[in-house]
């Protein structure tokens, strides 16, 4: 939201007009930048709630932060936060409020022309092919800037499937540097969106994988505790699938997480 500027008084001569005019201009823009700045202070304060787990208290600070960006049209502060929400309020259980956000995510980019569309999706696939490779060469900085581009595309032309499949793989790029609580930033937002987008056997099997990559950090970071809550989950999937290899791993390293979270008789039971 604009700030209300001050009433110009009436007695102001015609050509002093150009020059009011640059003040107000002046002190708006700085008043945008002042509330940039806040709206920066509270996301971060939530952000880091977040990456404790303290996600009921990063609520506030989070929503404050969204309505200050969208008042001041921060489009990219704004999708950051919205991003940050749908996480916070998926670790909640409020699968609903997760979803709204996601759906609010979906919306935000501006419709293009179908062709343009066709080229951009082109590019991103073409990027993210590239960063793939570059992975797989263990080229990791470099395969870091291609999939970071294919991701501003898939937002852009609201292709949530690729953004979920970028944001995956930004993850293993940080978890292959033993970077794991940055390696979680991707991967959580990515289970924001794959959680909604589990339709075919082969969008499951990445979800599938996508829990026991985030249970791998955790007990990565020594929080056995929470990493046993997604190995859990994607063993579910592995059982319906009837992915055997995938179960016999995730037992395991349930047992494991068990004993280093002293919970014996549990590690027991997993590994019979």
């Amino acid at each position: 939201m604009r700030s209300q500027l001050g009433s110009v008084v009436i007695a102001l001569m015609l050509g002093c007009l150009p020059v009011q005019m640059m003040v107000c201009e002046f002190a708006s823009a700085q008043t945008i930048s002042d509330r940039k700045a806040e709206a920066d202070r509270l996301f971060e304060k939530g952000n880091q709630l977040s990456n404790v787990r303290k996600y009921q208290e990063a609520l506030p600070a989070l929503e404050q932060s969204l309505k200050i960006y969208r008042e001041i049209k921060d489009r990219n502060g704004e999708e950051q936060t919205i991003v940050t929400l749908g996480v916070a309020y998926n670790y909640l259980g409020e699968y609903a409020k997760a979803n709204e956000y996601l759906r609010q995510l979906e919306m935000m980019s501006k419709p293009v022309s179908s062709q343009t569309v066709s080229e951009r999706q082109a590019e991103a696939n073409r990027l993210l092919n590239e960063g793939s490779q570059l992975y797989k060469d263990s080229k990791y900085q470099e395969a870091l800037q291609a999939w970071e581009q294919a991701l501003q595309i898939y937002r852009d032309i609201k292709n949530i499937n690729g953004e979920g499949a970028i944001l995956y793989n930004l993850g293993l790029i940080y978890y292959s540097i033993e970077q794991y609580k940055k390696a979680l930033e991707y991967y959580q937002p990515a289970l924001v969106i794959y959680k909604q987008v589990n339709s075919s056997k082969w969008e499951r099997n990445l979800l599938k994988d996508l829990l026991l990559n985030i249970g791998v950090s955790y007990s990565s970071l020594g929080e056995h505790k929470k990493a046993i809550e997604f190995y859990e989950q994607s063993l579910i999937i592995a059982m319906q699938e009837n992915d055997l290899k995938t179960r016999l791993l995730l037992l395991t390293n349930i047992g494991s997480a068990s004993i280093f979270s002293a919970q014996y008789q549990k590690a027991i039971e997993y590994y019979q």
